[in-house]
């Protein structure tokens, strides 16, 4: 039996968040329960019943925050696809043969200039806006260190060849 990884997923979202959300509210329960507000005039005092738990039921209400946030987090770092995981499905599509060619539009009415630019072979200039780019071009930061280290040592190199000129003329 193939295990579905989308209700695992589900699964794990729903219980992060009910986690999260019940930890939340037993801390918040508990702060309330260990201390009360009154108000003095202009002035609002807080008054502990019990110091420690109130301290430890605020560091609980922290922690609840931080990890229900990095639970999320971890869960949306799962969901985004690698440049392989996107190859492989575009090439188990249906179409995959398709890819590169842009959006194939079927209408019953169709304009003569159409029919001669797709009876040559050419895709028109609207349809080949219709691409998607799954791969962003990222610099690569070390070929370019390496042209602008070409470029000092070019530099260097021919201030030497001015300055061993000006040596020999001397």
């Amino acid at each position: 039996m193939p295990i579905n990884y989308l209700n695992l997923y589900l699964i794990a979202v729903i219980g992060g968040l009910v986690a999260t959300i019940g930890g939340i509210i037993i801390c918040y329960a508990g702060i309330s329960e260990t201390s009360y507000v009154v108000y003095q005039g202009i002035d609002l005092t807080t008054f502990y019943l019990d110091k420690n738990r109130h301290d430890l039921y605020v560091n609980g209400l922290v922690y609840s925050i931080t990890f229900g946030i990095a639970f999320f987090l971890l869960l949306a770092v799962i969901v985004l696809p690698s440049p392989d995981q996107i190859k492989k499905r575009t090439s188990a599509s249906k179409f995959a043969d398709t890819v590169g060619t842009g959006y194939q539009q079927s209408s019953e009415v169709s304009n003569p200039s159409e029919e001669d630019l797709t009876s040559a072979g050419e895709i028109p200039a609207e349809e080949e806006s219709l691409e998607i780019e799954l791969e962003p071009e990222i610099e690569n930061f070390a070929e370019i260190e390496e042209e602008e280290e070409e470029e000092e040592e070019e530099k260097r190199s021919q201030h030497f060849r001015v300055w061993l000129m000006m040596m020999i003329q001397m």
